[in-house]
């Protein structure tokens, strides 16, 4: 039986976590590490993904796009899309701080987790204080990963499961305009997620013996896994678009 390539996919994510959990940490673990080849990976999958969305904002004008009710000759979802992963590619890198070797403001590097000179590692993004305890649950509410992981579930989960479903939620979307994203994308995501939280739950995922910590690796794998769904996804908007181009005769 042939294996949709869809599925081929999704069993990368498993693959992926097994692999690296079963291999030694000594191996892996410079690979996984802040500014790696596995946080580098994601960034530049965030930079695919800005690139493409914003090519498709700017080449397609040759259909009608809505936006709350209105009619737009380009749809502007693709341009915030664009935007929003640029700023996620220049996070990534901290703006090539890391890459060019400039230092941090004492002042800057004072309010920043990571003194570097990123917006996400401000201390008012992250899940505990500076003194090193937990926030609460409201103060909590502005962490980075926390607004991130409701993104991609609203966006890429919710979104489509509802719009498949009903009706009437099909025609809300078709009146905001957003750009549905196909099942086995948000499958990507969720599957991602899941297979993250059975990883960092396995008992001997942390070896405090020899030091050994697999949490935070499989942390920016989870990072990047979602980068590169978001790189898929405007790949597949673009082969989307390719496809109804040929099926449009050109006006004579």
């Amino acid at each position: 039986m042939k294996i949709k390539r869809e599925l081929w996919i999704l069993l990368i994510l498993p693959i992926t976590y097994t692999l690296i959990y079963n291999l030694k940490l000594d191996f892996v673990g410079p690979y996984l590490v802040e500014d790696g080849l596995v946080e580098s990976i994601g960034a530049v999958a965030f930079l695919v993904a800005s690139v493409v969305f914003i090519y498709l904002f700017f080449k397609y004008t040759d259909k009608e796009f809505a936006f709350f009710g209105r009619s737009t000759k380009r749809n502007i979802y693709f341009l915030l899309l664009g935007i929003l992963f640029f700023l996620a590619f220049g996070e990534e890198i901290s703006w090539g701080q890391r890459i060019f070797g400039w230092s941090t403001p004492d002042s800057f590097g004072d309010i920043n987790a990571q003194k570097e000179t990123n917006i996400h590692n401000l201390w008012i993004f992250q899940g505990y204080k500076k003194d090193g305890t937990q926030k609460t649950f409201f103060e909590n509410m502005l962490n980075f990963n926390r607004l991130f992981n409701i993104f991609w579930f609203l966006f890429c989960v919710i979104t489509p499961i509802l719009t498949y479903a009903s009706n009437k939620f099909k025609r809300l979307i078709r009146f905001i305009g957003i750009p549905i994203v196909p099942l086995w994308i948000g499958s990507f995501f969720m599957l991602n997620y899941i297979v993250f939280l059975i990883g960092i739950n396995m008992d001997d995922v942390n070896d405090y013996v020899t030091g050994h910590n697999y949490t935070n690796g499989f942390d920016e794998l989870k990072e990047t896994f979602y980068a590169i769904g978001f790189a898929i996804l405007s790949l597949f908007f673009f082969k989307q678009r390719k496809l109804q181009k040929l099926k449009t005769p050109d006006p004579v």
